[in-house]
């Protein structure tokens, strides 16, 4: 049994005074497939505490995997209106550990010698949530969760048909993670309002409106909700900036320097992307990016820099940086 390649971090652990730390809460692995049952050791705790894997192919072109502490083992695809689907036994057949998660002998999760990537997000406050509900088609209604803090991002999914991922970041409107479009204009009140408006989500619930992709009476759904948090002990934020068309651009102070970035023009149609620190983020190179709207394989270029307190735009491409665009993003802290 192979265990997977981790470069970057160690053994789960806690900050100073107690605190949960960033290896408590989130893992980025690299792994090569073997054909067989291979465990992937992320040091997170997610049978005990609860969260998301989110799988991808790097080596060809295949779907962005899904799988979450709260469907057992249904399987959502990001880059497609799918409906989910029982994972057993090509996704996902052995369920969460203490320590990580178990990949068979798929070919989108452990094909023989391709390679793949995970994030593993675990629940906690201030972090990540996993909230899973029935819809009743009333406008306005409220769901519960347990961020205890500002929702950065909240990405929902129906999951019994063929639906589009609904997702409202603080600094936009309604998106789609399966798609590359720019906000839906007029869609926001009956996706996260009371039917007239637009209600953006508390510390503490969130605001569905009566659509069908969020609310519809007695259809299930899955809601992920990533935190943002700019206190002393903040580990993700969730913002945007404006880019500028240059080869320098834009420089995003966070105060620490991440290790994980989604990306996504917001106000023009482009792609999603997502860079992380183990796949390299590089200073004046190349860096792998991949895609939550694509099945693409990894494809590489000049992109971003990472620095102390923050993050950098090192490219004129339209899809990071385009003249009067705006951008939206999720940063992940780096371990200290």
């Amino acid at each position: 049994m192979t265990i997977a390649s981790k470069l970057l971090g160690g053994a789960a652990g806690t900050a100073a005074g107690g605190a949960v730390a960033i290896e408590d809460v989130f893992s980025t692995d690299i792994y090569t497939g073997n054909g067989s049952n291979q465990a992937i050791n992320t040091g997170l705790d997610m049978s005990g505490e609860g969260g998301l894997t989110w799988i991808k192919k790097r080596s060809s072109a295949d779907n962005n995997v899904l799988i979450d502490t709260e469907r057992g083992n249904n399987v959502l695809i990001s880059d497609s209106t799918t409906a989910q689907f029982d994972g057993s036994p090509d996704y996902f057949s052995n369920g969460f550990s203490s320590t990580g998660f178990t990949v068979p002998n798929g070919n989108r999760v452990n094909k023989s010698g391709e390679t793949f990537v995970s994030w593993s997000f675990r629940k906690a406050p201030k972090f990540f949530d996993v909230v899973t509900y029935t819809g009743n088609g009333t406008a306005g209604r409220e769901i519960a969760h347990s961020l205890n803090s500002t929702v950065g991002m909240l990405m929902i999914k129906e999951l019994g048909n063929a639906n589009d991922w609904d997702v409202l970041h603080r600094s936009t409107e309604v998106l789609r993670l399966n798609s590359t479009a720019a906000p839906l204009s007029g869609y926001a009140p009956t996706r996260f309002g009371d039917g007239s408006s637009l209600v953006r989500p508390t510390s503490s619930v969130f605001t569905v409106g009566n659509s069908g992709e969020v609310n519809g009476n007695g259809q299930t759904y899955v809601a992920y909700l990533f935190a943002h948090e700019t206190g002393d002990d903040s580990m993700i934020q969730c913002g945007s900036y404006a880019g500028n068309g240059n080869s320098t651009g834009p420089t995003i102070d966070l105060g620490w320097e991440p290790q994980w970035l989604l990306v996504k023009k917001y106000d023009d149609d482009d792609a999603w992307h997502i860079f992380d620190a183990t796949r390299g983020i590089n200073t004046g190179s190349n860096d792998p990016a991949l895609y939550p709207n694509s099945t693409n394989a990894e494809a590489s270029t000049t992109y971003a820099s990472l620095n102390a307190t923050g993050w950098s735009i090192d490219t004129s491409a339209g899809t990071l940086n385009q003249n009067n665009k705006n951008f939206i993003y999720v940063a992940i802290k780096a371990e200290d």
